[in-house]
């Protein structure tokens, strides 16, 4: 069970499901994380001898508490999901690998949402789906999910987005969900959560999650978390799900600034960023420390700016993967202070290979490609196709993203790495393809391609065309080397 480390884990003292929730909820941990908040910024304070601004911090401890309540009572009588998913019918992928269903749940005042300018279109796996509250907290647009769920995930991420959808009514009326999962893996049914929708009340769905995650059987972490997650599959999935003429690709758990949904309605509204065909907006992202309640991640760019002076946030993956928003200067963009109106503040001059920029954009953006299954070569491909095609990517002023928790390198396991290494083998095919396509190759990637040390490791076999999808690829890898 996930509880709080103070909690007893003797072998007489296990609880059940519901005991569990109750006792995490008497912890009150993620309360606590408001006295964390005061004690680092008193730390910084008492080194530093600057002013620290209780006002933000008691602030953001309330907006903690009102954002995400912790409901004493039960919904009376759940609204249960009526589905016939008949999995004979889905659509197989490119490669025959994945199988998908779309609109399995569509969010009940979607066409309402439609209607607007932009749609968030997102992808998650089961233990990542929490975030899409703190998401529809923040995006008052459409939200279109696609959900990877193999095996017995599938009969538990129904029963969780059964709870997500009547626990809080923005991921009701705001979100669609589509399922996909590996052909290997297809959906299985659980009997071990029959009944359990009935016996989860309104609590922190991080929580919840986490418990409903230990019903997993034992076996399946035998292969469950080597198993590679289709990214690019499930943006596009996400993407050809929304309905509005502009979309943005995040991942589950990044949480937009306040009001983004309304500020980009109104920036769009100008027939000159409107009608750019080729031009991607902008947002960073940015990495918030844990100490900050996760409910309580900066609303605007001031209290953004306000954290990054006290070391409490810094760019996202800036110790773990620095090209990936280096193109963005984001020394500029942070000397810029907040402003109400959402503007263009500049152009990204320099490229750089592996840029992985978060950004709005025309639907009509090139589709990310699905031969990179896994981490490593899938959005920074997507951003790579887009500089060829000669799209502009040009910088919004005071909008933002927030990702929870501070990234470290050694906490990344061996197998991502060999993800990594399979899918550089397949890039070469991809940019050859992608400078016929086009007919040019502003990068000079072809020939950049074949210098030493391009890639930042030896050995790397040539697989010019190569077909995602065969584990046997990563073994042979360990054996040449």
């Amino acid at each position: 069970m996930q509880a709080h480390e103070t909690m007893d884990h003797t072998d007489n003292n296990i609880y059940s499901f519901k005991q569990a929730l109750l006792l995490c909820k008497r912890e009150m941990i993620y309360r606590d994380a408001g006295v964390a908040v005061k004690k680092a910024l008193d730390h910084i304070n008492n080194n530093t001898n600057n002013h620290v601004n209780d006002e933000f911090i008691d602030d953001a401890i309330n907006r903690n508490m009102m954002e995400n309540p912790e409901n004493e009572v039960h919904p009376e009588q759940y609204n249960h999901l009526k589905l016939h998913l008949n999995f004979d019918e889905g659509v197989y992928d490119r490669w025959r690998l994945f199988k998908i269903h779309n609109f399995v749940i569509k969010g009940d005042q979607w066409q309402h949402y439609s209607k607007r300018k932009v749609c968030v279109a997102t992808h998650t796996s089961l233990d990542r789906m929490h975030w899409l509250v703190q998401m529809a907290n923040r995006w008052t647009g459409p939200m279109s999910v696609a959900v990877f769920l193999p095996d017995v995930e599938y009969s538990i991420g129904m029963v969780f987005i059964e709870f997500l959808r009547n626990c809080y009514p923005s991921v009701r009326d705001q979100i669609s969900f589509h399922v996909l999962y590996p052909d290997d893996y297809p959906p299985r049914n659980s009997s071990m959560i029959d009944g359990i929708l009935d016996t989860l009340p309104c609590e922190s769905p991080h929580i919840v999650l986490g418990n409903l995650l230990t019903l997993r059987p034992i076996e399946m972490t035998n292969w469950r978390d080597t198993l590679r997650y289709p990214q690019n599959l499930a943006r596009n999935i996400g993407k050809q799900g929304c309905q509005t003429p502009f979309t943005t690709v995040p991942d589950t758990d990044m949480i937009p600034s306040v009001n983004m949904a309304e500020k980009l309605e109104e920036f769009l509204s100008i027939p000159e960023n409107a009608n750019c065909e080729k031009c991607a907006f902008v947002i960073p992202v940015y990495e918030i420390k844990s100490s900050i309640p996760r409910d309580s991640m900066p609303q605007n760019k001031t209290e953004l700016l306000y954290l990054l002076d006290r070391y409490l946030a810094r760019r996202f993956h800036q110790t773990v993967y620095l090209l990936n928003q280096l193109s963005s200067n984001l020394d500029k963009w942070e000397a810029i202070p907040n402003q109400e109106k959402t503007e263009v503040s500049y152009e990204v001059e320099h490229y750089l290979f592996k840029y992985e920029p978060l950004y709005v954009a025309k639907a009509e953006t090139p589709i990310f490609d699905e031969r990179f299954i896994g981490f490593g070569m899938t959005r920074n491909t997507q951003a790579y196709e887009m500089y060829v095609a000669g799209y502009k990517f040009l910088m919004l002023n005071n909008l933002f993203m927030n990702h929870w928790g501070l990234q470290k390198r050694e906490t990344r396991p061996k197998w991502r790495q060999m993800q990594n290494l399979l899918n550089n083998r397949l890039f070469r095919g991809f940019a050859r393809e992608i400078s016929g396509r086009y007919n040019k190759d502003p990068y000079n990637m072809l020939a950049k391609m074949e210098m030493p040390g391009f890639w930042g490791v030896q050995n790397i076999t040539d697989i010019d065309f190569g077909v995602p999808g065969h584990s046997h690829f990563i073994y042979d890898t360990k054996n040449k080397n």
